[in-house]
């Protein structure tokens, strides 16, 4: 091409790639423990006894998409979760408490 400049492919601008500084990874200040896992129907949440009050509960298949989700009062340290609804698969739950650092975890919902 007279005058011009011919090129083939992808073409990528400039780019300038920094580090991103370390920081210590959130450490859980509560304990979490989700079961049976894998499920048929539900899921029970246990949680610290220090944990009182209300505690928010989200889920969401794995391409990211919010499934269901809400605030729950804790009873006795345990929660109890539904998810007969949901087509078999593994889902992300997320916990979070307290204003604590959340904690995520994978449940597989079988038929």
């Amino acid at each position: 091409m007279p005058g011009g400049l011919l090129t083939q492919g992808f073409q990528q601008p400039g780019l300038q790639i920094r580090r991103i500084p370390d920081r210590p990874p959130l450490q859980p200040q509560f304990n979490v423990e989700v079961m049976p896992n894998p499920t048929t129907a539900g899921v029970h949440i246990l949680l610290d006894d220090g944990i009182t009050g209300m505690v928010k509960i989200s889920w969401h298949d794995l391409s990211g998409h919010f499934m269901e989700g809400g605030t729950c009062r804790v009873s006795q340290g345990m929660l109890e979760c539904d998810v007969s609804g949901f087509v078999a698969g593994t889902y992300v739950l997320t916990v979070t408490a307290m204003s604590l650092p959340p904690q995520s975890f994978l449940v597989t919902k079988v038929d």
